[in-house]
């Protein structure tokens, strides 16, 4: 049973694709870095597909498939339908992976779940429907059936939507309505957002106590504060060698 880990790679304009290809480095050395038992691959435009220094990486190159969704978050839908694993770890481009996540793909190999993910510490979605924020920029996905007929619903929706449509939102409401996948919680040290506790009270004390145990940082590393927070992890200069970050 084939595993690996999947980022897309898609792009507007020359802008957003020097910041893409600068983020998915950081996200795939600190990959081979910690997890180096994980194989690669990568879904991206033709022009990403270009950079040498970026593909070395990976071990599978697979050109994007929805030019529609170019520079959009739903590009990264197609993740699933272009996989060449049974088992598919789906990262966002600006994750951080910090310590070994291989054994995340035990929580879907056995067929028993289909998708393992954790939720956004407010754990709802914004418009008071009580519905439950599912994080997906680090979601480990059996690639089968029930779930590739999923990510078929999930992209007509965003597509429907408007391509810069909020796409987690989309996802978390679907799965409400959508009995047959059956999820794992994963804690939200599998995917750490940075950027999303900017909204909340917490001492860069108490962060100091928590950040050992994370697996997995997600920020673009841009916001002042977000840096701050990064910069309190253990070993943030071993990682900062790693991903070549001067902040």
């Amino acid at each position: 049973m084939s595993f690996g880990a999947i980022y897309v790679a898609t792009h507007k304009d020359n802008r957003s694709k020097n910041i893409t290809v600068n983020e998915v480095l950081r996200s795939v050395r600190l990959l081979r870095t910690y997890s180096p038992n994980i194989p690669k691959a990568i879904v991206a435009t033709k022009k990403i597909l270009q950079n040498k220094n970026l593909t070395k990486h990976f071990d599978y190159k697979i050109q994007s498939k929805y030019p529609n969704f170019n520079g959009f978050m739903g590009s990264k839908i197609q993740a699933l339908e272009l996989s060449p694993f049974e088992h598919t770890l789906i990262l966002d481009n600006d994750t951080l992976p910090i310590l070994d996540i291989s054994n995340g793909f035990n929580f879907i190999k056995s067929g028993i779940r289909d998708i393992a993910l954790s939720i956004a510490p407010r754990q709802e979605l914004r418009d008071n429907s009580g519905i439950t924020n599912f994080q997906n920029g680090v979601m480990f996905v059996h690639k089968n059936k029930r779930t590739i007929e999923f990510f078929s619903t999930w992209l007509k929706e965003v597509r429907k939507d408007g391509f810069d449509s909020p796409t987690r939102y989309i996802f978390s409401k679907l799965l409400l309505n959508n009995p047959n996948i059956k999820l794992y919680a994963l804690s939200y040290f599998w995917n750490f957002r940075i950027d999303l506790l900017l909204d909340f009270n917490i001492t860069l004390g108490i962060l100091k106590n928590i950040l050992p145990q994370v697996r997995v940082l997600h920020t673009h590393l841009q916001r002042t504060r977000a840096i701050n927070i990064f910069n309190k992890y253990h070993q943030v200069n071993e990682i900062k060698t790693i991903i070549g970050f001067q902040g």
